[in-house]
Parts: structure tokens; sequence; C-alpha cells
């Protein structure tokens, strides 16, 4: 190239005024631009620059521009499109690799630098990339009156879809899309973006190019390049599934179905074994598990899950929860009445005491009396030591008498019992003394005798009388026999 102040290069024309438009053209020649001189470099795919409108052109072959000039002042720039842009570029598109060598510039897979003019409805799917300069997507550079609308490019082909934007303008996340975005006719629904038929360039479909081995947008006079789909491995994501072809194409695209969520794994889809949708209901066991205040069913499966779960309850007063079985207490007899406070149950008998013979005994529990009184068991016995009867008292042997019962015994261990009178032992009999004789005298008169004598006189008389009356009697009665 010459090595002038001014070097364009392009497919389809080196530089184009603001009186000529380019429309429906493609360039698949390589483009290679070199200049040392002071000026600057311009390479596009279709024009080295164009002030006028670029519409419905494309461009597959490599655009190199190679610039060695150490002057700095001088811009350096090259895109798949157009290298500089003053005018309107719309509805094309971009399949050569950019490349920029030598000293610093602008290397965009659409335009290098977009001056004061426009950008829409287009794409670039090939690499751009830049020795020492500035590499990007779709533009290298802005100038400070453009626009773009609806403009892509392929994710991972540059650094960034927009390069030097002095305006900062643009949200570069925007233009950065998919290989599956642009065989699957997302890029081309927004190509077309709701024009007639009439209206825009673009084919209904996505078509095969060798040149690329992809499915892309192409224009309608595109028929495509003969290609048979092959599906790769299965991918997916939260709802479908599908596989894609080496040319990006996507397969047998359909939503996830069978299998069976759990509480811990999401269903696993029949076809593809991605898991999907939500996670599923708890299963919950039989068995209750329980803690000192509450019970619960558990999952089965994961350890949060819990069901029927509610505070333990014991309405009957059985000592357990009425729902889970827990026992909640044990038998208590706080009130010493031998059964149990809350249940009733029998506890214990009566039990403790010592029973004598005036007293049952008594429980050490409750202190109530029970059984029977233990006639031979004395707590309150005296001991009486023997006394000799005297002439004139009464004596006693040795005993013991149960103040309680009111028994006598013989022996210390009352097991001999006697009758209080068996105690008493007689007097003794009184001696007998002579009497002095004394003379027989008539009682005086005027002398009244002993009332006690005349009674005794009396009773022996009337017994003579009695005793001759019956041996009279007698002797009757003997004769009469005779």
């Amino acid at each position: 190239m010459n090595n002038g102040w001014y070097n364009y290069a392009g497919g389809i024309a080196a530089s184009v005024s603001n009186q000529t438009k380019i429309k429906n053209c493609y360039n698949k020649g390589e483009i290679l631009a070199t200049s040392t001189g002071r000026g600057c470099l311009k390479a596009g795919g279709i024009a080295g620059a164009a002030e006028s409108e670029v519409f419905g052109c494309y461009n597959s072959g490599s655009v190199t521009a190679n610039y060695s000039n150490e002057n700095t002042d001088s811009v350096t720039s090259s895109g798949g499109i157009l290298a500089d842009c003053d005018g309107t570029v719309s509805d094309c598109y971009n399949l050569g690799r950019i490349t920029m060598l030598g000293n610093s510039g602008y290397s965009g897979g659409l335009v290098g630098w977009l001056r004061n003019g426009s950008l829409q409805r287009s794409y670039n799917v090939a690499p751009v990339q830049s020795e020492t300069g500035v590499a990007a997507g779709l533009v290298g550079r802005t100038g400070v009156e453009f626009s773009v609308e609806n403009i892509y490019y392929l994710s991972g082909i540059a650094p960034n879809g927009m390069g030097v934007d002095f305006n900062r303008k643009l949200n570069t996340d925007d233009f950065d899309r998919s290989a599956l975005a642009f065989a699957d006719g997302t890029i081309l629904t927004k190509l077309i973006d709701g024009r007639s038929d009439s209206d825009h360039p673009w084919a209904n479909e996505c078509r095969y190019l060798a040149f690329t081995a992809t499915t892309l947008p192409v224009f309608k006079v595109q028929s495509g390049d003969a290609h048979t789909h092959v599906g790769g491995e299965w991918q997916s994501d939260g709802e479908n599934h599908w596989r894609v072809c080496a040319c990006n194409v996507v397969l047998e695209k359909a939503a996830h179905s069978g299998g069976t969520a759990t509480c811990v794994k999401k269903a696993e889809c029949t076809i593809c074994g991605a898991e999907y949708g939500d996670f599923g209901s708890h299963s919950f066991g039989t068995e209750w598990n329980m803690d000192s205040q509450k019970h619960w069913h558990r999952c089965l499966l994961c350890a949060e899950g819990r069901s029927d779960e509610g505070a333990h309850e014991d309405r009957n007063n059985d000592h357990d929860c009425d729902v889970c079985g827990k026992t909640l207490s044990e038998c208590a007899d706080n009130n010493s009445d031998h059964k149990c406070d809350l249940c009733g149950q029998q506890l214990s008998e009566h039990s403790g005491g010592t029973a004598n013979c005036k007293e049952k005994p008594k429980c050490e529990l409750c202190g109530e009396e029970y059984g029977e009184i233990d006639p031979n068991f004395h707590t309150n016995l005296k001991h009486f030591e023997e006394k000799a009867a005297t002439e004139t008292a009464e004596g006693n042997i040795e005993y013991w008498y149960c103040a309680d019962c009111g028994k006598y015994f013989s022996n210390s261990a009352a097991t001999e019992e006697i009758s209080e009178s068996d105690t008493v032992t007689e007097k003794l009999p009184a001696e007998e003394k002579p009497q002095k004789t004394e003379p027989k005298t008539s009682p005086k008169t005027g002398e009244v005798a002993d009332p006690f004598l005349w009674a005794a006189l009396l009773f022996v008389f009337c017994g003579v009388l009695t005793g001759a009356g019956i041996l009279c009697k007698s002797q009757k009665k003997k004769r009469a026999d005779k």
C-alpha cells in the first residue's frame, strides 16, 4: 500500500464519500494493508472509510492492518465492515478475522472507528486482535456523536464489545451473546427488529455456513450449505434439555419430564438425567420423635422436616402423653394417703407401727390405725413385790399388772394370766389365849342383857323345838308302819 498520508484499503472500496452508498455487497477476499509512512492506515472488509450508507453487506475475508511507523500522531484502524465510519452501517455482518499489527490502533469486529455515524442491526462472530492497540468485538473506538442499536458479537472473541468509548455511553455487556443465540434465531429476531419482510435483507431462518462450520443469521439471497445436524451430549437448564450440533444449532429441545422430587433432591429427568423443578414434599415416618416438651413425626429423608408437632398433653392423668405415649411423670404420694396424687393408683399399704394389748398399730406413713390389737404385748406392766399376810391384813403374791388392759400375770413375760383374787393371800389366823373363869352371877335387877346374846339364845331355842318336832313325826310314822 502507498505510504502516503492517507492509506485506505477495502474489499469493495477503499473510501466512499457521502454521495455513494454501498448496498447488498460482500467480500470473501483477504485484506492486507501495510504502511511505513507517517500517514494514517485504514483497512476494512467492505471499505476503508465511508461517509454514506452501508446496507446489507457481509465480509468473510480476514482483515489485517500493519502499521510500522513510529509516528504516534496518526490513527490506524481496521474493521470487519469499515475501518472508519461517518455514515450509517446497518444490517451487516462479519465472519473474517480482524488483526492489528505494529503501532497502536483501533480494531473492531464491525467498525474500527465509529466517529459520528450510526451502527444498527449487525453482528460479528470473528476474532478481533491487536498487537499493541485496542481490540473490541464490535467497535474499536467511538467519537463524539454516534449511535448503536441491536448490535451483537460472539462471546469470547474479544475482550469486550466497545473498545474506547470516550463519552461512556454504552454498557458493553448488552452486546455479548452465545453461539447458541446466534444459531437458534434469538439474534435473528433482534436483527429483523419487527420489520416487514420487504424492509430487511435477512432470511427468516438461520442457515449453515461451511465457511464457519456454524449456523448463523444470513441474508435471503444466501441459501446456506448442506449440512446434517448431529446432536451432542445433553445440555440443560432448570426447565429444558437439548442437544447441540457442532454448528451450534439446538436439537431436541423439550421440557424436562419424569422422575420424582423429594425433600432432598429435585426430580431427575428420565430423558437427560438432569435435576429440575422444585424440591418435593417430606416423607414422614409413623414413629413419634420427642423431647421433654414436644413430639413430632420426623422426615425419613432429611433432618429438618417435621409434622404433627405439638406439646405433650396428659388429660386423662395417666402420666403418659395422650398423643405420643411419652412418660411425662411418675406416680407420687405427696399427701401420704397411699395413692398417687395424679392417677389415684394404690401405691402402698399401711405399714409400720406396733400393736399392743390396747391399741392397733399406727401406719408410719399416714398415721391411721390398722390391723388388730396384740393381746399378748403389754407395754405398761407394773410389778408388785410379794407381801406377806398378817393377822390383821391380807398379803399378796408377786405379780404383774397391765395398766392398759387391766390383766394380772404371775410372770414378768406376761404369759401366765391370773385373776385379781389369785394375787391375794388371806390374813393369818389369830392365836388362841386361855380365858379366866369367873363365877356366874345372875343379872342384877334392873340390868339389861346384851341384845346379841338374847338373839343367840332365841335361835338355839327355836332349833331345839324344830328338832323335837321332826323326831316326834318320825316315831309316829314308824308305828303306823307296824
